[in-house]
């Protein structure tokens, strides 16, 4: 079995639900699908996707990427990712993307895929 391939992504987080209890924390992530002795993670790549204005599905890059999915797999039920220049909530909950600024929401959705067979699982929709 070959060793996972991992994106490192250095992330800011804040914890806590108001002001006078936030913390940050930086952490390193890393997305790789869940491999078992038959898989590679290049064949099971998680990608993170964002609903687009015209009802299509538009991935986040590597950084967001990966901090999304490891927030995910450290059983977070939130984190927050940079878009150019701007701070955004990924609600893993409620599959939201928000702009705390303009409340603004938009659905998100996680597609793991095997490259070698295209069988495709979504969560979120």
């Amino acid at each position: 079995r070959k060793a996972p391939k991992k994106r490192k992504a250095k992330t800011k987080t804040t914890v806590g639900d108001d002001s006078a209890s936030t913390q940050i924390y930086e952490h390193t992530a890393v997305a790789t699908a869940p491999l078992d002795d038959s898989t590679d993670a290049a064949d099971n790549p998680i990608v993170w996707f964002w609903r687009k204005d015209d009802g299509t599905w538009a991935p986040y890059d590597e950084l967001q990427n990966a901090t999304i999915e490891q927030a995910r797999v450290d059983g977070e039920k939130s984190c927050q990712i940079g878009i150019a220049g701007l701070r955004y909530v990924i609600d893993l909950v409620k599959m939201e993307q928000m702009n705390p600024l303009y409340k603004s929401k938009r659905r998100i959705k996680r597609k793991v895929s095997k490259k070698s067979s295209g069988v495709a699982k979504e969560e979120g929709k």
